[in-house]
């Protein structure tokens, strides 16, 4: 966790050095924490009409990996971000069963 002109903001462990000298923010995570909503434990065929509802323990999952440009961008920032032209934006969560933030 780091701080520059725009807040408080998450960045990567790089190197060895920066793993054995990391220390623990003051940062307090669980006032910024959303409870999940609930998910149901069915889902339809997509069709319109006379749609048939499977369980979901019987279809595919559905992983979204994040892979952003090469690293942590302007979504690093904590309480979000001041440059918004052209930002990550996922707004379909409903539809993802797993999550992999993945950052060079």
């Amino acid at each position: 966790m780091s701080s520059d002109s725009e807040g408080d903001c998450c960045l990567p462990i790089k190197d060895l050095d920066s793993l054995l000298t990391w220390e623990e923010s003051n940062i307090s995570w669980s006032k910024l924490v959303v409870e999940k909503s609930r998910r149901a434990d069915y889902v339809y065929d997509g069709t319109l009409e006379k749609s048939t509802r499977y369980s979901k323990s019987s279809i595919p999952r559905t992983l979204l990996c994040h892979d952003m440009k090469g690293g942590y961008l302007e979504d690093r920032f904590v309480q979000g971000a001041n440059d918004v032209t052209d930002p990550y934006i996922f707004t379909h969560w409903t539809n993802v069963d797993v999550f992999v933030y993945f950052s060079h």
